[in-house]
């Protein structure tokens, strides 16, 4: 034991050395993972954010693909060759669309579809 303080007392500014890397060693060490939470959660952030509009876009897309399927059915209807050949029907038609005016288009187009489709 005696050794080792004689060594120690010989040998002290070393130790201070060695305790002055390791702490700025552990002060740095510190600091890249506080930066590395950050990042972290910004990551976090962005990819939640990210999820959400997916989910936005999707639908959207759905929305979209029922109104297209409304208005071919719409387009492709036999009945709606008939109605758009006969003015009287045609004349119906446009003004049953224009008192619901209020309505959204999607839903119109969803009416327009079924009464075609139940002619």
């Amino acid at each position: 034991m005696t050794e080792l303080l004689e060594f120690l007392g010989t040998y002290w500014w070393i130790l201070i050395i060695l305790i002055v890397f390791v702490y700025s060693a552990f002060e740095e060490w510190l600091e890249f993972k506080t930066e590395q939470r950050k990042i972290g959660s910004s990551t976090e952030e962005m990819e939640a954010e990210l999820q959400s509009l997916r989910h936005e876009w999707e639908t959207e897309r759905k929305r979209l693909n029922r109104r297209i399927q409304h208005l071919e059915t719409i387009v492709t209807s036999e009945v709606w060759d008939r109605a758009h050949s006969d003015r009287a029907s045609q004349e119906s038609l446009l003004d049953d669309m224009e008192s619901e005016d209020q309505s959204s288009q999607d839903e119109k187009a969803e009416r327009l579809a079924q009464r075609l489709r139940n002619r």
